[in-house]
Protein backbone atom coordinates (compact mmCIF):
# COMPACT_ATOMS: atom_id res chain seq x y z
CA UNK A 1 0.00 0.00 0.00
CA UNK A 2 1.11 3.38 -0.52
CA UNK A 3 2.74 5.27 2.41
CA UNK A 4 1.72 9.04 3.51
CA UNK A 5 4.05 11.70 2.83
CA UNK A 6 4.90 14.58 4.81
CA UNK A 7 5.70 17.97 3.68
CA UNK A 8 4.89 20.86 5.36
CA UNK A 9 2.31 23.16 3.03
CA UNK A 10 0.24 26.26 4.58
CA UNK A 11 -3.09 27.03 2.55
CA UNK A 12 -3.77 29.72 0.49
CA UNK A 13 -5.37 32.95 2.03
CA UNK A 14 -9.40 32.85 1.65
CA UNK A 15 -9.88 34.20 -1.75
CA UNK A 16 -6.52 33.82 -3.28
CA UNK A 17 -7.49 30.99 -5.46
CA UNK A 18 -11.12 30.63 -6.31
CA UNK A 19 -10.89 26.82 -7.45
CA UNK A 20 -8.97 25.74 -4.25
CA UNK A 21 -11.40 27.57 -1.79
CA UNK A 22 -14.57 25.85 -3.87
CA UNK A 23 -12.70 22.38 -3.37
CA UNK A 24 -12.06 23.62 0.07
CA UNK A 25 -15.50 23.81 1.10
CA UNK A 26 -16.60 19.93 -0.66
CA UNK A 27 -13.42 18.44 1.44
CA UNK A 28 -14.68 20.06 4.65
CA UNK A 29 -18.61 19.25 3.89
CA UNK A 30 -17.52 15.55 3.39
CA UNK A 31 -15.40 15.64 6.90
CA UNK A 32 -18.00 17.20 9.41
CA UNK A 33 -20.62 14.87 6.79
CA UNK A 34 -18.62 12.09 8.12
CA UNK A 35 -18.43 12.83 11.92
CA UNK A 36 -14.99 14.23 11.96
CA UNK A 37 -13.77 11.37 14.10
CA UNK A 38 -10.21 13.51 14.52
CA UNK A 39 -11.84 16.70 15.17
CA UNK A 40 -9.98 18.25 12.61
CA UNK A 41 -9.71 22.56 12.91
CA UNK A 42 -10.85 24.20 9.82
CA UNK A 43 -7.50 25.55 9.61
CA UNK A 44 -5.92 22.03 9.64
CA UNK A 45 -8.38 21.13 7.11
CA UNK A 46 -7.00 23.93 4.79
CA UNK A 47 -3.53 22.63 5.00
CA UNK A 48 -3.76 19.57 4.52
CA UNK A 49 -5.68 20.10 1.31
CA UNK A 50 -2.97 22.63 0.53
CA UNK A 51 -0.82 19.69 0.90
CA UNK A 52 -2.55 17.77 -1.61
CA UNK A 53 -2.80 20.57 -4.62
CA UNK A 54 1.00 20.84 -3.87
CA UNK A 55 2.01 17.35 -3.65
CA UNK A 56 -0.81 15.68 -6.26
CA UNK A 57 -1.60 18.71 -8.22
CA UNK A 58 1.41 20.76 -9.10
CA UNK A 59 0.47 23.49 -7.85
CA UNK A 60 2.61 26.21 -6.57
CA UNK A 61 1.70 28.91 -3.98
CA UNK A 62 4.28 31.84 -3.18
CA UNK A 63 4.37 33.54 0.33
CA UNK A 64 2.67 35.93 -1.07
CA UNK A 65 -0.83 33.47 -1.18
CA UNK A 66 -0.17 31.71 2.09
CA UNK A 67 -0.21 31.90 5.76
CA UNK A 68 2.74 31.73 5.24
CA UNK A 69 5.70 31.51 8.59
CA UNK A 70 7.79 34.60 9.26
CA UNK A 71 11.00 32.32 7.65
CA UNK A 72 9.89 32.65 3.99
CA UNK A 73 13.17 30.46 3.05
CA UNK A 74 11.57 27.52 4.81
CA UNK A 75 12.16 24.84 2.71
CA UNK A 76 8.30 23.34 2.64
CA UNK A 77 7.40 26.09 0.71
CA UNK A 78 9.13 24.63 -2.26
CA UNK A 79 6.57 22.89 -4.34
CA UNK A 80 6.93 19.16 -5.00
CA UNK A 81 7.64 18.05 -8.50
CA UNK A 82 4.11 16.14 -9.51
CA UNK A 83 4.66 12.58 -9.95
CA UNK A 84 3.56 10.80 -12.66
CA UNK A 85 3.50 7.08 -12.98
CA UNK A 86 3.71 5.03 -15.96
CA UNK A 87 1.00 3.42 -17.29
CA UNK A 88 0.41 1.04 -20.33
CA UNK A 89 -1.94 1.50 -23.26
CA UNK A 90 -4.47 -0.47 -21.64
CA UNK A 91 -8.33 0.68 -22.34
CA UNK A 92 -10.51 1.76 -19.19
CA UNK A 93 -13.01 -1.01 -20.11
CA UNK A 94 -14.04 -4.26 -19.91
CA UNK A 95 -15.78 -6.79 -21.95
CA UNK A 96 -17.46 -10.18 -21.84
CA UNK A 97 -16.10 -11.79 -25.16
CA UNK A 98 -19.89 -12.74 -25.61
CA UNK A 99 -21.14 -9.59 -25.47
CA UNK A 100 -18.19 -8.24 -28.24
CA UNK A 101 -19.64 -11.01 -30.82
CA UNK A 102 -23.00 -9.63 -30.78
CA UNK A 103 -21.78 -6.05 -31.08
CA UNK A 104 -19.76 -7.09 -33.78
CA UNK A 105 -22.57 -9.06 -35.25
CA UNK A 106 -25.12 -6.70 -35.14
CA UNK A 107 -23.10 -4.52 -36.87
CA UNK A 108 -21.85 -6.30 -39.32
CA UNK A 109 -25.25 -7.89 -40.20
CA UNK A 110 -26.54 -4.09 -40.79
CA UNK A 111 -24.26 -3.27 -43.14
CA UNK A 112 -24.56 -6.56 -45.18
CA UNK A 113 -28.56 -6.73 -44.93
CA UNK A 114 -29.18 -2.82 -45.13
CA UNK A 115 -32.92 -1.09 -44.73
CA UNK A 116 -33.99 -5.11 -44.13
CA UNK A 117 -32.16 -5.16 -41.02
CA UNK A 118 -33.27 -2.36 -38.83
CA UNK A 119 -33.77 -1.76 -35.30
CA UNK A 120 -30.90 -0.69 -32.48
CA UNK A 121 -28.58 -2.30 -30.00
CA UNK A 122 -28.74 -1.41 -26.44
CA UNK A 123 -26.34 -1.43 -23.63
CA UNK A 124 -27.83 -1.22 -20.34
CA UNK A 125 -25.84 -1.51 -16.87
CA UNK A 126 -25.20 0.64 -13.95
CA UNK A 127 -23.20 4.12 -14.13
CA UNK A 128 -19.66 4.01 -14.16
CA UNK A 129 -19.16 0.26 -15.68
CA UNK A 130 -17.50 1.29 -18.90
CA UNK A 131 -20.92 1.20 -21.12
CA UNK A 132 -20.02 4.50 -22.97
CA UNK A 133 -16.27 3.98 -22.79
CA UNK A 134 -16.13 0.18 -24.98
CA UNK A 135 -18.23 1.70 -27.60
CA UNK A 136 -15.04 3.23 -29.49
CA UNK A 137 -12.98 0.44 -28.70
CA UNK A 138 -15.41 -1.79 -29.94
CA UNK A 139 -16.07 0.10 -33.40
CA UNK A 140 -12.02 0.79 -33.59
CA UNK A 141 -11.82 -3.59 -33.15
CA UNK A 142 -14.58 -3.53 -36.03
CA UNK A 143 -12.58 -1.58 -38.36
CA UNK A 144 -9.53 -2.89 -38.34
CA UNK A 145 -10.52 -6.74 -38.53
CA UNK A 146 -12.84 -5.97 -41.52
CA UNK A 147 -11.20 -3.27 -43.19
CA UNK A 148 -13.43 -0.98 -42.97
CA UNK A 149 -14.06 3.00 -42.02
CA UNK A 150 -17.01 3.30 -39.86
CA UNK A 151 -16.79 6.75 -38.25
CA UNK A 152 -18.75 6.84 -34.78
CA UNK A 153 -21.55 9.75 -33.83
CA UNK A 154 -21.94 9.93 -30.31
CA UNK A 155 -25.07 11.82 -29.34
CA UNK A 156 -25.19 12.80 -25.57
CA UNK A 157 -28.88 12.55 -24.91
CA UNK A 158 -28.71 14.41 -21.49
CA UNK A 159 -27.42 17.71 -23.02
CA UNK A 160 -28.10 17.91 -26.37
CA UNK A 161 -31.47 19.62 -25.55
CA UNK A 162 -32.03 21.81 -28.47
CA UNK A 163 -33.95 20.09 -31.26
CA UNK A 164 -32.14 22.02 -34.02
CA UNK A 165 -29.17 20.09 -33.01
CA UNK A 166 -30.95 16.75 -33.52
CA UNK A 167 -32.67 17.96 -36.32
CA UNK A 168 -31.15 21.01 -38.55
CA UNK A 169 -32.92 23.87 -38.80
CA UNK A 170 -34.37 26.20 -41.61
CA UNK A 171 -32.50 29.61 -42.02
CA UNK A 172 -33.51 32.74 -44.35
CA UNK A 173 -31.43 35.06 -46.39
CA UNK A 174 -31.20 37.12 -49.75
CA UNK A 175 -31.22 34.46 -51.43
CA UNK A 176 -34.31 32.34 -50.12
CA UNK A 177 -34.79 29.90 -47.49
CA UNK A 178 -32.75 27.01 -46.41
CA UNK A 179 -32.28 24.02 -44.82
CA UNK A 180 -29.34 23.80 -42.72
CA UNK A 181 -28.83 20.16 -41.43
CA UNK A 182 -27.21 18.57 -38.27
CA UNK A 183 -24.88 16.46 -37.49
CA UNK A 184 -27.15 14.25 -36.67
CA UNK A 185 -29.45 14.61 -39.76
CA UNK A 186 -26.17 14.44 -41.86
CA UNK A 187 -24.72 11.07 -40.43
CA UNK A 188 -28.44 9.48 -40.54
CA UNK A 189 -28.72 10.48 -44.35
CA UNK A 190 -24.91 9.96 -45.23
CA UNK A 191 -24.31 6.44 -43.73
CA UNK A 192 -20.65 4.48 -43.06
CA UNK A 193 -21.31 5.85 -39.42
CA UNK A 194 -22.40 4.65 -36.44
CA UNK A 195 -24.45 6.65 -34.04
CA UNK A 196 -24.37 6.29 -29.96
CA UNK A 197 -27.52 7.23 -28.52
CA UNK A 198 -25.89 7.78 -25.12
CA UNK A 199 -27.97 7.60 -21.59
CA UNK A 200 -30.89 7.52 -23.86
CA UNK A 201 -33.38 7.24 -21.00
CA UNK A 202 -32.39 11.30 -20.42
CA UNK A 203 -33.52 12.02 -24.25
CA UNK A 204 -36.28 14.21 -23.98
CA UNK A 205 -39.53 12.44 -24.81
CA UNK A 206 -40.71 14.64 -27.54
CA UNK A 207 -37.16 13.91 -29.58
CA UNK A 208 -37.61 10.36 -28.86
CA UNK A 209 -41.00 10.00 -30.51
CA UNK A 210 -39.17 11.52 -33.69
CA UNK A 211 -36.39 9.21 -33.14
CA UNK A 212 -39.05 6.14 -33.19
CA UNK A 213 -39.13 6.15 -36.72
CA UNK A 214 -35.30 5.95 -37.42
CA UNK A 215 -35.63 2.46 -35.74
CA UNK A 216 -38.05 0.60 -37.21
CA UNK A 217 -39.48 -0.53 -41.37
CA UNK A 218 -39.94 2.62 -41.94
CA UNK A 219 -36.23 3.91 -41.94
CA UNK A 220 -36.67 7.60 -42.25
CA UNK A 221 -37.83 10.77 -40.26
CA UNK A 222 -40.30 13.24 -41.34
CA UNK A 223 -39.05 16.86 -40.25
CA UNK A 224 -42.91 18.28 -40.92
CA UNK A 225 -41.94 21.47 -40.28
CA UNK A 226 -39.52 21.88 -42.63
CA UNK A 227 -41.81 19.70 -45.09
CA UNK A 228 -38.59 17.12 -45.11
CA UNK A 229 -38.46 13.34 -45.14
CA UNK A 230 -34.89 12.18 -44.93
CA UNK A 231 -34.01 8.33 -45.32
CA UNK A 232 -31.56 6.52 -43.62
CA UNK A 233 -28.62 4.94 -45.38
CA UNK A 234 -28.36 1.40 -45.41
CA UNK A 235 -25.05 1.49 -43.75
CA UNK A 236 -26.15 4.07 -40.60
CA UNK A 237 -26.01 1.70 -37.84
CA UNK A 238 -27.50 2.61 -34.35
CA UNK A 239 -26.79 1.72 -30.78
CA UNK A 240 -27.73 3.02 -27.49
CA UNK A 241 -26.67 2.54 -24.02
CA UNK A 242 -28.93 3.51 -20.82
CA UNK A 243 -28.97 3.34 -16.83
CA UNK A 244 -31.97 1.69 -16.08
CA UNK A 245 -33.58 1.98 -12.49
CA UNK A 246 -35.84 4.37 -10.31
CA UNK A 247 -32.17 5.18 -8.66
CA UNK A 248 -31.22 7.05 -11.68
CA UNK A 249 -32.58 10.65 -11.55
CA UNK A 250 -33.16 12.94 -14.33
CA UNK A 251 -34.05 9.76 -16.60
CA UNK A 252 -37.24 9.24 -18.67
CA UNK A 253 -39.21 5.46 -18.48
CA UNK A 254 -38.71 4.49 -22.04
CA UNK A 255 -41.73 4.25 -24.24
CA UNK A 256 -41.94 0.48 -24.31
CA UNK A 257 -42.79 1.16 -28.16
CA UNK A 258 -39.44 2.68 -28.25
CA UNK A 259 -37.87 0.00 -26.14
CA UNK A 260 -38.99 -2.55 -28.64
CA UNK A 261 -36.76 -1.21 -31.21
CA UNK A 262 -34.01 -2.49 -29.60
CA UNK A 263 -33.63 -6.38 -31.03
CA UNK A 264 -30.48 -6.78 -28.90
CA UNK A 265 -29.74 -6.16 -25.47
CA UNK A 266 -26.03 -6.52 -23.64
CA UNK A 267 -26.51 -5.97 -19.73
CA UNK A 268 -22.84 -5.11 -18.77
CA UNK A 269 -22.00 -5.34 -14.87
CA UNK A 270 -19.10 -4.28 -13.38
CA UNK A 271 -15.65 -6.05 -14.42
CA UNK A 272 -14.29 -9.25 -12.65
CA UNK A 273 -12.14 -8.75 -9.88
CA UNK A 274 -8.71 -9.23 -11.65
CA UNK A 275 -9.86 -7.11 -14.95
CA UNK A 276 -11.15 -4.49 -12.90
CA UNK A 277 -7.83 -4.29 -10.83
CA UNK A 278 -6.07 -4.54 -14.14
CA UNK A 279 -7.74 -1.63 -15.64
CA UNK A 280 -6.81 0.31 -12.63
CA UNK A 281 -3.01 -0.67 -13.25
CA UNK A 282 -3.11 -0.14 -16.81
CA UNK A 283 -4.82 2.92 -16.83
CA UNK A 284 -3.68 4.79 -13.67
CA UNK A 285 -0.20 3.25 -12.85
CA UNK A 286 -1.71 2.18 -9.29
CA UNK A 287 0.45 -0.38 -7.53
CA UNK A 288 -1.58 -3.51 -8.22
CA UNK A 289 -1.36 -4.19 -4.20
CA UNK A 290 -3.69 -0.90 -3.25
CA UNK A 291 -5.86 -1.25 -6.52
CA UNK A 292 -6.95 -4.97 -4.64
CA UNK A 293 -7.28 -2.96 -1.80
CA UNK A 294 -9.61 -0.68 -3.80
CA UNK A 295 -11.95 -3.14 -5.83
CA UNK A 296 -12.36 -5.19 -2.57
CA UNK A 297 -14.08 -2.09 -1.07
CA UNK A 298 -15.83 -1.22 -3.94
CA UNK A 299 -17.27 -5.34 -4.42
CA UNK A 300 -18.43 -4.79 -0.84
CA UNK A 301 -20.31 -2.00 -1.64
CA UNK A 302 -21.52 -2.98 -4.56
CA UNK A 303 -22.76 -6.46 -2.18
CA UNK A 304 -24.38 -3.69 0.29
CA UNK A 305 -26.52 -2.02 -3.03
CA UNK A 306 -27.69 -5.36 -3.73
CA UNK A 307 -29.11 -6.20 -0.18
CA UNK A 308 -30.51 -2.71 -0.21
CA UNK A 309 -28.25 -1.35 2.64
CA UNK A 310 -26.69 1.33 0.55
CA UNK A 311 -28.70 3.24 -2.24
CA UNK A 312 -25.62 3.81 -4.29
CA UNK A 313 -22.28 2.03 -4.88
CA UNK A 314 -18.63 2.95 -6.23
CA UNK A 315 -18.57 2.44 -9.66
CA UNK A 316 -15.28 1.42 -11.48
CA UNK A 317 -15.66 5.38 -13.03
CA UNK A 318 -14.53 6.08 -9.31
CA UNK A 319 -12.03 3.54 -8.79
CA UNK A 320 -10.17 4.82 -11.75
CA UNK A 321 -10.46 8.66 -10.02
CA UNK A 322 -9.10 7.08 -6.50
CA UNK A 323 -6.11 5.00 -7.98
CA UNK A 324 -4.63 7.69 -10.01
CA UNK A 325 -4.44 9.66 -6.91
CA UNK A 326 -3.43 6.61 -5.12
CA UNK A 327 -0.41 6.10 -7.41
CA UNK A 328 0.57 9.86 -7.02
CA UNK A 329 1.65 9.28 -3.17
CA UNK A 330 -1.89 8.88 -1.35
CA UNK A 331 -3.04 6.25 0.95
CA UNK A 332 -6.19 4.31 -0.22
CA UNK A 333 -8.11 5.82 2.12
CA UNK A 334 -7.23 9.17 1.86
CA UNK A 335 -7.82 8.89 -1.68
CA UNK A 336 -11.51 7.29 -1.55
CA UNK A 337 -12.13 10.13 0.72
CA UNK A 338 -11.52 12.61 -1.79
CA UNK A 339 -13.54 10.22 -4.53
CA UNK A 340 -15.62 7.88 -3.17
CA UNK A 341 -16.93 8.66 0.26
CA UNK A 342 -18.48 12.39 -0.77
CA UNK A 343 -21.01 10.84 -2.97
CA UNK A 344 -22.60 8.99 0.08
CA UNK A 345 -25.41 11.03 2.11
CA UNK A 346 -24.52 11.42 5.67
CA UNK A 347 -27.80 10.45 6.78
CA UNK A 348 -29.76 7.34 7.27
CA UNK A 349 -33.60 8.28 6.14
CA UNK A 350 -32.92 12.08 7.25
CA UNK A 351 -31.32 11.18 10.22
CA UNK A 352 -27.17 11.53 11.18
CA UNK A 353 -25.46 8.60 12.19
CA UNK A 354 -23.84 4.99 12.36
CA UNK A 355 -26.77 4.04 9.37
CA UNK A 356 -26.24 6.49 7.22
CA UNK A 357 -24.52 5.28 3.66
CA UNK A 358 -21.31 7.36 4.27
CA UNK A 359 -21.00 6.16 8.14
CA UNK A 360 -21.37 2.28 6.45
CA UNK A 361 -19.00 2.91 3.30
CA UNK A 362 -16.14 4.97 5.88
CA UNK A 363 -16.39 1.89 8.09
CA UNK A 364 -16.03 -0.39 5.19
CA UNK A 365 -13.18 1.72 4.15
CA UNK A 366 -11.43 2.09 7.58
CA UNK A 367 -11.83 -1.60 7.98
CA UNK A 368 -9.99 -2.86 4.61
CA UNK A 369 -7.28 -0.06 5.18
CA UNK A 370 -4.34 1.36 6.64
CA UNK A 371 -4.38 5.55 7.71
Amino acid sequence: MSEKKSVRVYAPAYGADREFDEYDEKAWAALTGGGNPENITREASREILAKRYVEYGGKTYTAEDLFAPEDEDDESLQPVDLIVPEVTTDPYWYENPNDARLMESHILTRLALGTTFHGALLITGPAGSGKTMGVPEAVARVNAKHGLSLRLLKMDCATITDPQKWLGRREIDETGSHYIESDFIGAVREGNVIILLDEITRMHPTIGNIVHSLLDGSQSIRLSELNLTIPVAPTTVFLATANIGTQYGGTHRMDWALRERFGYTIERGFPPLNDEVRILTSHTGCDPDAASVLVGIARKTRQMYETGDLREQISTRVLVNAASLVARGMTEREALSYTALPAFDGDANGTAGEKSDRAQVMATIEGRTKR
